[in-house]
């Protein structure tokens, strides 16, 4: 499962954004748990594919925000902020994007065994 994802310009703000992804996620969380069908292997493998590339947008997010903090501490934007505190923000940001990052790694190396599970699994099949 390789995703060519090419970022897209945003105008919304990354606060409404970021409250969409949030209910978006809680909602997939809800659906992938239900006792009702999440739908054909293929439709399975269409969820992953797309949580993978969300993965990986997230992973970016993250790294994005720990550069912003360290820009604002370089050019004195967050002055008023101990510089300690902007550290401790910088290295917990980039040490999720890193965490977020080797879950989509590992999202992707299921990619052969999801494969195989379509291509053996009957089209009328619901999970």
């Amino acid at each position: 499962m390789v995703l060519g994802h090419e970022p897209i310009p945003s105008v919304l703000p990354a606060t409404v954004v970021a409250s969409h992804l949030a209910v978006c996620a809680a909602e997939l969380a809800v659906s992938a748990g239900a006792d009702v069908p999440l739908g054909s292997a293929d439709e399975f493998a269409d969820v992953v594919q797309n949580l993978l590339a969300a993965q990986r947008s997230v992973a970016a997010a993250l790294a994005g925000l720990a550069g912003r903090v360290e820009a604002g501490q370089a050019t004195g934007a967050l002055a008023a902020t101990p510089a300690i505190e902007l550290e401790v923000i910088s290295e917990v940001l980039q040490a999720a994007a890193n965490a977020v990052g080797y879950s989509a790694d590992a999202i992707a190396e299921s990619g052969p065994a999801i494969e195989s599970m379509c291509e053996s699994t009957a089209r009328n099949t619901r999970l």
